[in-house]
């Protein structure tokens, strides 16, 4: 998900997880998938790829 102004939720459910990123972005309208980018690059990615996957 996706909210106004930096706010996203990611859900994982093979590993059971959510990942939430709160920002407040002000005046991005040009870039603001750019900035969305940058946030899954430096909070999520990183938080998804430490995760254990779910065990079967």
């Amino acid at each position: 998900m996706w909210g106004y102004g930096g706010q996203f939720v990611w859900v994982v459910p093979d590993r059971q997880l959510v990942v939430v990123s709160q920002a407040h972005w002000r005046g991005v309208r040009d870039y603001a998938f750019e900035q969305a980018g940058r946030v899954a690059d430096l909070v999520v990615r990183p938080v998804i790829a430490a995760a254990r996957p779910m065990r079967r």
